[in-house]
């Protein structure tokens, strides 16, 4: 047994298991209770990233792998006193670095098990690709863009009132106050609005992987794009035909689905400013432990509050997507042209396929999506028809 076997997730999650003791399951994480802290509610959580097993505490601010769990709990440095800090890891785990194991079962975890990848059917990928994040100078600039937004009052009250979507809830989309999270909004320097796609790397950090610009209503609308920490310009975008554009990278998940991790039940927008009208509607954005969920009648687990991520187009769902979901209810709520109305069988039928509940909501008549039906009827008639569909099926 060698130090990269041994970072494998069933030997994180059986670390866990035996150092901490009972855990919570969700989604597809273990929860444990973490030793850094005094948390009232599980706080550290084991997933898996590209056969990684990865740990992460946000109140705390730490993560990592096997490794920096067993040098925190016992105050050793990861680097200089590794050899201590892998005895203690096999002593735990109670086996002998030359291939002898416990007779605890070490066999692989199925795909029901937190920190497991689903096995997809039907020729779906076994694990979405690696995300390609980008290089550190475009970061820079995208978190100059992040911060615009944050300290710009006015500009943020102009481009909220163009979405129809209150001005706190952009102010919560700049500023998302989980350690190492980044937002989910921007602005370039020309006062547009910025789409952040992030993802979250093998050190547990959320850094990002691409950003999304939206034309602007009354705007010269010039076409950029960022590269070297450098932004271009080349043509205009056509209020007809390019309501967005991709300025760097690509979406290597749905838009905000760091944010969903956690989340019991979430909705597929198709769009972001789709998925910003639901999270007002359900008054949703983010932190695990503020109480804004004002909107939702006994809420005893903000777990089981519907949580609203976003694809970039109805076409655009990728099938190796599926694996972000696995364990989740998931509401599709792409809109109500046919476009809308056929990706969202499409993707149902993804989902169902690797185990996923699904329920289907549509923006009801004259409405096309999320956004319009609340700009039209507000925040309320949003939540009540999506609540309204939820009530097809029990929570389990």
């Amino acid at each position: 047994m060698n130090r990269e076997e041994l970072k494998q997730p069933k030997f994180l999650l059986e670390y866990c298991n035996r150092m901490f003791g009972t855990h919570k399951d969700i989604g597809r994480e273990k929860l444990f209770r973490c030793p850094f802290g005094e948390h009232r509610r599980p706080k550290l959580h084991v997933n898996e990233r590209d056969g990684i097993g990865l740990w992460r505490c946000w109140a705390c601010d730490k993560g990592g792998d096997i490794f920096t769990l067993a040098a925190e709990l016992q105050q050793l440095d990861v680097k200089t006193q590794f050899p201590d800090v892998l005895k203690h890891v096999a002593q735990v785990l109670n086996i002998s670095l030359d291939g002898k194991m416990s007779k605890r079962s070490y066999s692989s975890p199925s795909p029901k098990r937190a920190g497991a990848m689903p096995v997809l059917q039907k020729g779906l990928m076994h694990r979405p690709e690696s995300p390609v994040f980008l290089e550190p100078a475009d970061v820079m600039k995208l978190e100059t863009c992040r911060k615009r937004l944050e300290e710009d009052i006015l500009l943020r009250s102009l481009l909220s009132s163009e979405l129809s979507l209150r001005e706190g809830l952009m102010l919560s989309a700049t500023t998302v106050s989980h350690p190492g999270l980044r937002g989910l909004l921007g602005a370039t320097e020309d006062r547009r609005l910025l789409y952040l796609y992030t993802a979250r790397g093998r050190d547990g950090n959320i850094t990002y992987t691409g950003a999304k610009l939206r034309h602007r209503s009354n705007h010269a609308n010039p076409k950029i794009y960022l590269k070297g920490g450098k932004w271009s310009s080349c043509g205009t975008m056509n209020a007809e035909s390019s309501r967005f554009m991709w300025v760097a990278g690509k979406a290597y998940q749905p838009w905000g689905m760091e944010f969903a991790e956690q989340r019991k039940i979430v909705l597929i927008c198709e769009g972001e400013s789709d998925a910003m009208a639901v999270n007002q509607a359900f008054g949703c954005l983010v932190p695990e432990d503020s109480s804004v969920f004002e909107n939702v009648p006994n809420t005893e687990s903000a777990e089981l509050v519907p949580f609203a991520i976003a694809i970039p187009g109805a076409q655009n769902f990728k099938r190796e997507w599926a694996g972000f979901f696995n364990g989740k209810i998931i509401i599709l709520g792409l809109d109500s042209d046919s476009a809308g109305r056929k990706a969202a069988k499409e993707i149902r039928q993804t989902l169902e396929d690797i185990g996923c509940i699904v329920v289907d909501w549509a923006p009801p008549n004259p409405y096309k999506d999320a956004r319009s039906l609340l700009a039209s009827e507000g925040s309320l008639a949003l939540y009540q028809s999506i609540l309204s569909a939820l009530n097809s099926f029990q929570l389990p």
